[in-house]
């Protein structure tokens, strides 16, 4: 999402992730071990309690009736809040995790990442980038959207700039598949931000790694392959969609 990769916490976490100085002619690795040593190691939520596409998902307005009446009953009767009142506590202990979950696969790298946290606030910086999208850190399905939207542009080597439509739209269809998830509809403060801010860093390291291999076909091969993977294990196949302005579209669809 290149909207995402001009914030200067993204360029900062990419000479992180890969060990060198972010420049216009950086060496990069693929990330092989990448994404499970950091990606997946910091999947902090438990995929069951995130919203899985399916085909019938439209973010257009004429969402009919019956299919939210519907989503409703499998829920519960107490409407879905998607926003979260955020401590920095569990910033502080949320990025703690980070670390220390990629300190079992990579301790170098973890020293790195610990640094940086220490120096850098990076999800006020992405929120400086989320408001221009009209969308906010503090909220489970906004997060989800830039998630999803960061996976599938990495998946199909897409550096354009999503709207803030784009945004909206998708953020629509997350919160729609979220309102069917008892877990969800009845999480805590706690239970919101650990799920929205391991979704945002995962969005950021995607961003990093995609923004590093856009001149390497062969690593932005890597970078897709890994991604679609990743993505895969929290229940969205990013290869049978297509991203347009009123969010996800199957490609079987007709």
């Amino acid at each position: 999402m290149q909207s995402l990769r001009i914030a200067a916490s993204f360029l900062v976490l990419c000479s992180v992730l890969t060990g060198h100085v972010a420049h216009a002619q950086m060496t990069w690795h693929p990330p092989v071990g990448v994404w499970p040593s950091v990606m997946m190691a910091n999947n902090q939520v438990n995929s069951t309690l995130l919203p899985r596409y399916e085909e019938d998902d439209n973010a257009s307005d004429d969402t009919s009736e019956a299919d939210d009446s519907a989503a409703s009953r499998n829920a519960s009767t107490r409407p879905l809040v998607p926003t979260y009142t955020p401590s920095r506590a569990r910033t502080q202990a949320n990025l703690a995790n980070f670390v220390a979950r990629t300190r079992q696969t990579d301790p170098a790298q973890a020293d790195k990442m610990q640094e940086l946290f220490a120096s850098t606030d990076i999800f006020a910086q992405i929120q400086e980038v989320l408001v221009q999208l009209g969308a906010s850190k503090n909220n489970i399905a906004d997060a989800y959207a830039v998630f999803w939207i960061s996976s599938w542009q990495a998946a199909n080597g897409d550096t354009s700039q999503p709207t803030a439509q784009m945004v909206r739209a998708v953020s629509f269809q997350a919160e729609r598949r979220m309102a069917q998830n008892l877990d969800i509809v009845n999480a805590d403060d706690a239970t919101k931000q650990q799920m929205a801010e391991t979704l945002l860093f995962q969005a950021a390291l995607v961003d990093a790694h995609a923004d590093a291999s856009k001149d390497n076909p062969g690593q932005q091969r890597a970078v897709a392959n890994a991604v679609t993977q990743g993505a895969r294990a929290i229940g969205l196949d990013i290869g049978s969609m297509t991203l347009t302005s009123t969010g996800f579209k199957s490609l079987n669809a007709r």
